[in-house]
């Protein structure tokens, strides 16, 4: 409800009096400039609120309801569909969904050309186009490395222990650490293939980007979201993704131009709601950051056996209680079933890619006990390695790039 309340009074200035386009102010009538009762809150929220599920139950075509002529939230809705920009900027939604549409279909078209085949295709070490014309029949374990990922076609689904995020055409996919997960391709054919673009975050670029910005208060970033959420792109960002795609289109292969791009969409990434939770995890001192610093330190040297969580929490200067709650909280696993998932994913690749032995990839990724390993695969992929090797491959025989050896998942 509060959350509603301040849409509302971002929306309506407080008043009664709407913030709209210029062109629908004469069809408005008259409204006494007075601020708003709570009686009238609690109204114009329960109207936001009905209007808000029934456009997310519609997708992105445009909506219209009916209206209720005691709420100034119904009277001037018109024909829109759930979007922040008009929340923040008093746009006509529908205009904004046209706009988007069509950028969402050049954009689909231009990667079509450029990338006909399968797979992935490399514009830089930091870009990346997927795409893929099947649906895939059971959930792919992976690891999502800090990126963006922008959905241009399609509709996709990642898990990410017990958090399931499903995002679609239009929508950006946010990971601000290493996660070990699984993802499934839940929309995709040889007509509409799923379509993605994919940026690989450089932490240095993103402090230095967010040095530009207006720091946060520390309230502001305790309130972000979980470290890998996806959330509607707004048009700035795909107009930045339609400038990058320009550049592919012309033959550029210096990487000067792309690096620029990519500085002004994490500009536009940072400047948004959902980019929150990559300014908390790079804003040095704040404990996503120290919490980054201990990923990274896992993500290098997981194959040593001598990890402890002491030593992880000394490492950031945090009492192991804070330490682990921390952890917890931005990966929603403890530091050693993470640093567990970052081995069996890894133990799985080698067998996958390198033909090992169940016992070779075990002790190439830390483990020291055979049988220990075995148990611990099979209760995370629930079969036994070699069986499970050989499912996968018969499966998931094209995935296999999107195990721990990938540089990117999109």
């Amino acid at each position: 409800m509060q959350k509603l309340k301040r849409a509302i009074e971002e929306l309506l200035g407080c008043s009664y009096q709407p913030k709209l386009p210029p062109q629908r102010a004469n069809k408005l009538p008259p409204q006494p400039n007075c601020l708003m009762t709570e009686h009238q809150w609690e109204h114009d929220a329960a109207a936001m609120e009905r209007f808000f599920a029934a456009v997310d139950a519609n997708g992105n075509e445009p909506l219209i309801l009916d209206c209720d002529p005691e709420c100034c939230f119904c009277q001037h809705q018109g024909c829109y569909t759930c979007d922040e920009d008009w929340l923040n900027n008093g746009v006509a939604m529908s205009d904004l969904v046209g706009e988007k549409s069509a950028l969402l279909s050049e954009l689909s078209a231009m990667v079509a050309k450029v990338h006909p085949e399968d797979g992935l295709y490399e514009i830089t070490p930091q870009i990346r186009l997927h795409r893929s014309s099947a649906e895939a029949p059971c959930s792919c374990p992976c690891v999502y490395h800090p990126m963006l990922s922008f959905l241009l076609q399609g509709q996709k689904r990642a898990e990410v222990d017990d958090h399931i995020i499903e995002y679609h055409a239009g929508d950006v996919f946010i990971a601000g650490l290493d996660m070990p997960a699984q993802y499934r391709v839940m929309r995709a054919s040889k007509e509409q293939p799923l379509l993605a673009i994919s940026f690989l975050i450089e932490p240095m670029t993103m402090q230095e980007v967010m040095l530009q910005l207006q720091p946060l208060e520390q309230q502001n970033l305790m309130e972000c979201e979980f470290s890998v959420l996806s959330d509607h792109a707004t048009l700035d960002e795909l107009k930045t993704i339609r400038r990058v795609m320009e550049l592919v289109e012309r033959g550029t292969t210096n990487e000067y131009p792309y690096n620029l791009m990519v500085r002004e969409l994490y500009y536009y990434i940072l400047s948004s709601q959902h980019g929150l939770s990559l300014r908390k995890i790079f804003t040095s001192g704040a404990q996503d950051y120290k919490i980054a610093k201990v990923i990274h330190y896992l993500k290098d040297n997981y194959r040593r056996s001598d990890i402890e969580v002491e030593n992880l929490a000394q490492m950031v200067y945090m009492a192991v209680p804070t330490f682990y709650r921390h952890f917890k909280e931005a990966t929603s696993l403890s530091p050693l079933q993470y640093l567990k998932r970052l081995r069996l994913l890894e133990a799985k690749r080698l067998m996958i890619s390198e033909s090992m032995s169940a016992s070779a990839a075990g002790y190439e990724v830390g483990y020291i006990s055979e049988q220990h390993f075995s148990r611990d695969y099979k209760k995370f992929f629930g079969r036994p390695p070699m069986q499970d090797v050989a499912q996968s491959i018969t499966i998931n025989a094209s995935n296999e790039e999107s195990l721990v050896g990938a540089a990117l998942q999109a």
